[in-house]
């Protein structure tokens, strides 16, 4: 069995309850838009290899949503401080998507060490727990991506399903 000395954890968290809100697609005050860090390179590349790969199997395209930025860039910033990878407090991350989103379904995946974009989005493939995921029935995601001291990268990667309710 070949061993990678990069670390991966998932998590997947279906709601059972569905909360009606307005369309909107950020919800964010004027104010806490702009504490939502552009995107890097890295980060677009992961994008767009995790939507190349759900092309090619034929599954929905994922649409970038800013809100979920603000919950992933915070935890990654806790794992660097914490230098090591976790799930710790997703539960408020899901809570907080929740709140502000009509979201009813939240995927989260982390990483730490790989140097590319590719490197990471094909360990999250190659990795059946994690490509759930991937392959789930989610509509939006967004993933930062951020250096320690070190350079070392850490990852935090959402996945989450919008639901509009129309009421007639």
């Amino acid at each position: 069995m070949k061993t990678f000395p990069q670390r991966l954890i998932f998590v997947l968290l279906p709601v059972l309850t569905i909360s009606c809100t307005t369309n909107e697609e950020n919800p964010l005050s004027s104010e806490q838009a702009t504490f939502i860090p552009a995107s890097k390179p890295i980060e677009l590349e992961v994008l767009r290899l995790t939507n190349n790969y759900s092309v090619e199997k034929e599954l929905s395209s994922l649409k970038q949503l800013s809100i979920i930025k603000v919950q992933t860039h915070e935890h990654t910033s806790y794992m660097i401080h914490q230098n090591s990878i976790s799930l710790d407090n997703f539960y408020k991350r899901s809570k907080y998507l929740r709140k502000n989103t009509s979201t009813i379904c939240i995927g989260e995946n982390v990483a730490q060490g790989f140097s590319t974009a590719k490197s990471v989005v094909s360990a999250w493939i190659n990795s059946k727990s994690l490509r759930k995921n991937i392959e789930g029935n989610f509509n939006y995601f967004d993933v930062p991506a951020e250096q320690n001291e070190s350079k070392k990268w850490y990852f935090t990667n959402i996945f989450c399903r919008k639901e509009t309710i129309k009421i007639s």
